[in-house]
């Protein structure tokens, strides 16, 4: 007997997305929430590169110790990894590589 409480789940193939997804309209909200997570990424990314450009170009002694520069520049890549793994999160939500979507976000 089959237990009421257990989802049936089937695989998928490289970018199909799972059924929910594909039903007209349910993918919106997951498509806002990655435009309001690729805007605070955006925000992120213009604070890192002022701070960046402060400790470069207007070295302050003592003001800029060392490593500070290097860690800004870890922490923008960090950001420039997420902003492409929201990128591939949106493909995917929008039909998968090579697919058209719905629309862009």
């Amino acid at each position: 007997m089959k237990d009421p409480t257990m989802l049936e789940t089937k695989p998928t193939s490289a970018g199909q997305g799972p059924d929910f997804l594909r039903e007209t309209g349910s993918h919106e909200p997951y498509l806002a929430a990655c435009h309001k997570l690729s805007e605070r990424l955006t925000a992120t990314t213009n604070y890192l590169t002022a701070a960046l450009s402060l400790c470069e170009t207007e070295p302050v002694a003592g003001a800029t110790l060392p490593g500070y520069t290097e860690m800004l520049k870890k922490a923008l890549g960090q950001i420039n990894r997420a902003n492409e793994e929201l990128r591939h999160l949106r493909k995917l939500l929008m039909g998968g590589p090579g697919q058209a979507g719905p629309r862009e976000c």
